[in-house]
């Protein structure tokens, strides 16, 4: 990931970082704790990945289809999830 000028506040530096990323989805919380992300050095901006993002997009809707369509699987979402390895870490 490339350091990049802050966009927010102009002055600070967006650094690589892995940060918790936590969404509602219905009634539920969702904490993933180590999403890749960059974070501002001065005003502390988060942006997530893109492509972090639009797994985690497809992945939601593909639960709320099934959930619609009463194909709902038993048992936790993360034994559904496809793995998700952040750059720099993993296998």
């Amino acid at each position: 990931m490339v350091v990049e000028q802050c966009d927010e506040c102009y002055v600070g530096r967006c650094q690589p970082a892995v940060l918790p990323y936590m969404r509602m989805f219905g009634m539920h919380m969702i904490v993933l704790p180590n999403a890749p992300a960059s974070k501002c050095d001065v005003c502390g901006k988060v942006d997530f990945q893109p492509e972090f993002l639009l797994t985690m997009q497809v992945m939601l809707e593909e639960i709320a289809k099934e959930q619609r369509s009463g194909a709902v699987k038993q048992g936790p979402l993360k034994d559904r999830a496809p793995e998700w390895t952040p750059a720099g870490r993993g296998r």
